[in-house]
C-alpha cells in the first residue's frame, strides 16, 4: 500500500513539474526579482486608408496595462523607435486598462514600405511590442518632371508571314539611365513617356506617352493602341500599375497583349521600370 501511495505522489509531482518545463505565463511575463512585463491588449489604426502624402498625420490607438508603473509609450517605424511619448495616466476603471493615441507623421524614408507598431515600456525597463502592425505607403504630393529609368523588358511574339513561314521571336533585355518625362495633366492625371522604349507604335509613329491615373501613391492605366498599315492592323492592349514609394522612387509594372486583324501576329510584352 505504501508503494502504491509513493508511486501516486511521484506521478503527480512529475505531471506538475512537466507543466512548468515549457514556457509558461510566468516565464513570459515576469523577470527575475518579481518584475512584470507590460501587456498590450490592442493596437489599431484610427485614420482610414493605407496611402498617405508626406505631412499627413496617421493616428493609432493603443490599449495596455502593467503591474509595474509605465514610463513611456512608443511608435515603432520599421522596428526602430520613431517617437517616444512620456506616460500620462488614462486608466479606465471600466476596462481596467490605460489607453493612448499615438500620431505618426508621414515622411520620406529610405524604404519600399513602412511597418508601424506600438510599444510600451515600464520603469523597470521591461517592454512589450504590439503583435498588430500596419503597412503604410507614403509619398510626395508633387512629383518630378524628368526621371532616370532602370528596368527590364521581355516579350514573345508569334509571327506568321504566310502559310509556309512562321516564327516566334523572344527577347529579354535590361536598360538603365533612360530619361522618362512625366507631365501632369490634372489633379489625378498624368502623361508618362513610352515605357516600351519604342516597341509600341501608334498610327505608324512612336508611342509618345500613356495617360495614367493617380490615387495618392498608386498609378494605373488601361488602354489600347493601334498600328495600321496597308496589309494589317496591330492592336496593343496596355495595362500598367505603379507605386510611388516612401523613398520617392516610382516603381512600375506593365503588360501588353498583342494581336493583329489578320491573325498573323500575336504575343505579349512585359516590363518593369524604376524611376528615380
Amino acid at each position: 500500500m505504501k508503494n502504491i501511495y509513493f508511486i501516486l505522489i511521484f506521478g503527480i509531482t512529475l505531471i506538475m513539474s512537466s507543466c512548468y518545463k515549457e514556457e509558461t505565463w510566468v516565464d513570459k511575463n515576469v523577470k527575475e526579482g518579481g518584475k512584470f512585463f507590460p501587456k498590450i491588449a490592442s493596437f489599431k489604426k484610427i485614420t482610414t486608408g493605407n496611402d498617405f502624402y508626406f505631412g499627413d498625420e496617421i493616428v493609432f490607438e493603443m490599449n495596455f496595462w502593467s503591474q509595474d508603473k509605465i514610463a513611456a509609450e512608443y511608435i515603432l517605424e520599421n522596428e526602430e523607435e520613431y517617437d517616444r511619448i512620456p506616460y500620462q495616466s488614462a486608466y479606465s476603471y471600466e476596462t481596467h486598462m490605460d489607453s493612448v493615441l499615438l500620431t505618426y507623421k508621414a515622411h520620406e524614408i529610405n524604404a519600399k514600405s513602412i511597418i508601424i507598431k506600438g510599444k510600451v515600456k515600464n520603469e523597470n525597463e521591461l517592454e512589450k511590442i504590439s503583435s498588430s502592425s500596419y503597412e503604410l505607403t507614403t509619398c510626395p504630393k508633387d512629383l518630378k518632371t524628368v526621371y532616370s529609368s532602370t528596368g527590364t523588358i521581355s516579350y514573345e511574339v508569334y509571327i506568321n508571314i504566310d502559310t509556309l513561314v512562321s516564327d516566334t521571336l523572344s527577347i529579354d533585355t535590361t536598360f538603365s539611365d533612360v530619361n522618362i518625362v512625366l507631365t501632369k495633366l490634372g489633379d489625378n492625371n498624368y502623361n508618362i513617356d513610352d515605357l516600351t522604349l519604342g516597341f509600341v507604335k501608334s498610327g505608324g509613329g512612336d508611342l509618345k506617352g500613356v495617360n495614367i491615373n493617380r490615387d495618392i501613391c498608386h498609378f494605373s492605366a488601361d488602354t489600347t493602341f493601334n498600328d495600321s498599315s496597308a496589309d494589317d492592323t496591330i492592336f496593343y492592349k496596355y495595362s500598367m500599375t505603379g507605386i510611388v514609394r516612401p523613398d520617392k522612387v516610382i516603381s512600375i509594372d506593365w503588360h501588353i497583349d498583342i494581336t493583329s486583324s489578320s491573325g498573323n501576329i500575336s504575343g505579349t510584352m512585359d516590363g518593369k521600370s524604376d524611376l528615380k
